[in-house]
C-alpha cells in the first residue's frame, strides 16, 4: 500500500484527491435464516462452495462436491448413478433437507420425505454456489431437515454477457460434456442463466455397469421496478442406469443351470402373518 501525505496551506486552498475503488468478496448465505446475509453475520454453522471451488475440483456432481464439507458424509454404494444417501452429522439421511435455489427437492414417492431417489442424479450444471447448513433447519424447513440443510444455488444471471464449456473423457468408457451461458439485457432489467450437462459412462466399474445423465437449467427474469421481478426457474434431469451385481449365494445352495427358469413360488399367508407378527426369519 502506498500512503501519502496530503496538506492544505490556507483555508481557501481547494485539493482534487482521486480515490480508487477497491473489490470486496463477501459471501452470501440466505439458508440460514430465509433472507440474504453475510457469512460474518450468521450464527450457525454454515459452509458456503462457490462456483470457483467447484471450477477448481472439477466435480461432475452436487454430491462429489460436498465430500469436502466438514460434518457432511456422502454414502454411495457404487461408481455413477448407483444409489446414494446424504447424511449431515451422522443422522439419518430422511433428516437433511435438499433444496434447490431455496424450493424443496424431494422424492415423492419417498414415505420419508428424503431426496435419496434423486441425488445421485443432482449434477453440476450452472451453479452459483452450494451451501450447507450443519444443525437444525427444522424452523425454516421443517422435520426433515433436523441433521441440515443442503442448498444448491444456480446461477442467478445478469450483469455481462458471460459462458464457458467443457469436455473431458476417461477410463471405464467416461464423458463429460457441460456448456452455460449467463448475462443481462436492458440495463440490467432483464436476467437470464441456462447450461446443459451431459454424463456419460459406458464401461464403469466392471465394465458392464452403464450410465447417462442430461441435465438442463435455465432462469429467466425482469425487473419491472425495485420492488417487482417476474421470473420462471428449470431445472431438469432424465437419467439411465444399467448397474449390475452379483448376489451372494447362500451356504449349500446349487444355482439353476444357465439358463433355466426358476419357478417362483409364493410364501404361504399364514407364513407372511408369522414373520411380521414375530419377526422370525424365514
Amino acid at each position: 500500500k502506498t500512503v501519502k501525505a496530503v496538506s492544505i496551506k490556507s483555508v481557501n486552498e481547494r485539493l482534487d484527491v482521486t480515490l480508487e475503488v477497491a473489490a470486496l468478496n463477501d459471501g452470501v448465505v440466505v439458508t440460514a435464516s430465509g433472507t440474504a446475509q453475510s457469512v460474518d453475520e450468521v450464527s450457525k454453522a454454515v459452509t458456503v462452495i462457490d462456483a470457483q471451488q467447484i471450477e477448481l475440483r472439477d466435480e461432475y456432481s452436487v454430491l462429489e462436491t460436498l465430500r469436502a464439507a466438514p460434518g457432511v458424509r456422502v454414502v454411495q454404494q457404487g461408481g455413477p448413478g448407483a444409489f446414494a444417501s446424504l447424511r449431515i452429522r451422522g443422522l439419518r439421511s430422511f433428516d437433511t433437507g435438499v433444496l434447490v435455489d431455496g424450493l424443496r427437492f424431494r422424492d415423492a414417492a419417498d414415505t420419508q420425505g428424503s431426496a435419496n431417489g434423486f441425488i445421485n442424479e443432482l449434477n453440476v450444471v450452472s451453479l452459483e454456489r452450494i451451501e450447507v447448513l450443519r444443525g437444525s433447519g427444522s424452523s425454516l424447513y421443517g422435520s426433515n431437515a433436523i441433521g441440515g440443510v443442503v442448498n444448491v444455488v444456480t446461477d442467478s444471471g445478469g450483469g455481462r454477457m458471460r459462458g464457458q464449456a467443457q469436455l473431458e473423457g476417461g477410463g471405464r468408457g467416461l464423458f463429460r460434456g457441460r456448456g452455460a451461458v449467463a448475462g443481462g439485457a436492458r440495463d440490467g432489467r432483464l436476467f437470464y442463466s441456462a447450461g446443459l450437462s451431459q454424463l456419460n459412462v459406458t464401461g464403469g466399474v466392471d465394465g458392464d455397469d452403464r450410465t447417462r445423465q442430461t441435465g438442463l437449467q435455465g432462469l429467466l427474469g425482469y425487473h419491472f421496478t425495485p420492488n417487482v421481478t417476474m421470473s420462471g426457474r428449470v431445472y431438469a434431469n432424465d437419467a439411465f442406469a444399467a448397474l449390475n451385481e452379483t448376489p451372494a449365494a447362500a451356504p449349500g445352495f446349487a444355482p439353476p443351470p444357465s439358463g433355466a427358469l426358476v419357478r417362483a413360488i409364493p410364501l404361504d399367508r399364514d407364513e407372511q402373518r408369522r414373520v411380521e407378527a414375530a419377526g422370525v426369519p424365514l
